[in-house]
């Protein structure tokens, strides 16, 4: 579904329908039907794109500053986000280097794997159920938490 920002003139195939312009922050309007194909995935053409980005621009809500600074804007949000996923990532392995064994507390861990586990189960049945709800080993003792 193509929705647009009438103040910014951003356009962008959207999978769902409640968003807000990333740049504005003001809702996006679904682009009307005659500007696209009949299956609405996308322009019918180049010229009705560029005629429906004509329409845009000639509407009393258009803001031309705004048009100039949304790609700029979208593109710091977009940093930003992408910073704090890595930040998140980092804090993700900072715990995990400081995981400890609760026997012996060496660091020395390896995660099990879901595959193992069921392939553990799956061969030797019951008897091979003693990894489920465990998620490391320790490579020193061999305790599994």
């Amino acid at each position: 579904m193509f929705v647009y920002c009438a103040r910014c003139g951003f356009i962008r195939n959207m999978k769902t329908e409640a968003s807000d312009c990333p740049a504005c922050g003001i809702p996006l309007k679904p682009v009307p039907g005659q500007f696209l194909t009949k299956t609405g995935l996308m322009f019918a053409s180049q010229s009705a794109r560029a005629e429906f980005e004509k329409t845009i621009q000639e509407s009393p809500e258009y803001d031309e500053a705004a048009n100039m600074q949304s790609e700029e804007i979208i593109a710091q949000k977009e940093e930003a986000h992408k910073k704090e996923v890595e930040q998140k990532i980092q804090e993700y392995k900072d715990t995990r280097l400081q995981m400890e064994c609760p026997v012996c507390h060496s660091t020395s861990l390896i995660k099990i794997s879901n595959v193992g586990k069921v392939a553990k189960v799956g061969a030797l049945g019951l008897l091979g159920s003693g990894d489920l709800g465990k998620t490391w080993k320790c490579k020193a003792c061999g305790c599994k938490f």
